[in-house]
């Protein structure tokens, strides 16, 4: 299990640079792209096209709560609860359970390196 596990992560560390090495190559083409007037281009093995999208940064927390509270618009927000707020807030309650929430035990092994 330990050689499979370091196998692992030999193989994690070779996609995190393979991942940073295509992210600087989409900007270096998103660029000369852009220089050249174009927003796709092709080539004999592949094509390429700039798109744009708009995507959410929330800037004030606050804010945006109080008007999903208001306009009850929850589906603005992902459905996972935070494991470590959860067990902070089980436990200020003295152990008891928030409404509509379940524990579980989840077993796992833990495996450390020597």
């Amino acid at each position: 299990m330990y050689a499979a596990r370091e196998n692992v992560r030999l193989y994690e560390a070779k996609i995190k640079e393979i991942k940073e090495e295509i992210t600087a190559i989409e900007e270096a083409i998103i660029a000369q792209l852009k220089d050249l007037g174009l927003d796709q281009a092709k080539g004999s093995k592949a094509s390429v096209s700039v798109s744009k999208k708009d995507v959410a940064n929330v800037v004030d927390w606050d804010k945006l709560y109080t008007y999903i509270g208001r306009q009850k618009a929850f589906h603005l927000l992902q459905r996972r609860v935070s494991e470590a707020a959860w067990r902070e807030e089980v436990e200020s309650r003295k152990g008891k359970s928030l409404p509509g929430v379940e524990a579980f035990s989840k077993t796992s092994l833990n495996l450390r390196s020597l």
